[in-house]
């Protein structure tokens, strides 16, 4: 998928799609500042993509800009990235 996205964002470097799910990439592999800037681009591409406003939030958040974090996850409002918003795990949770 990675070299898809690599060819994808070549041939057409603003695509919003393109940059926000290498964002994503980035972010699940914990590169949070790469992922941040891939966000921002991909924002910058379609400022409508809410999204990128909400995965460029959860990347903010993750590297403790949270003023900055929140204001693009309330302009983001409810989705996927809202989970986010939960804290980091290192472990299994305990059994019920």
């Amino acid at each position: 998928a990675r070299a898809q996205l690599d060819t994808a964002l070549r041939l057409e470097p603003k695509n919003a799609i393109a940059l926000r799910e290498m964002g994503l990439i980035l972010f699940a592999s914990r590169q949070y500042d790469l992922a941040r800037r891939f966000f921002v681009r991909a924002v910058q591409a379609n400022p409508q993509d809410r999204a990128s406003q909400g995965y460029l939030g959860c990347a903010l958040m993750r590297l403790n800009r949270v003023q900055e974090a929140t204001k693009f996850i309330n302009n983001a409002g409810n989705g996927p990235w809202t989970a986010c918003l939960q804290p980091l795990t290192t472990t299994a949770p305990p059994p019920l």
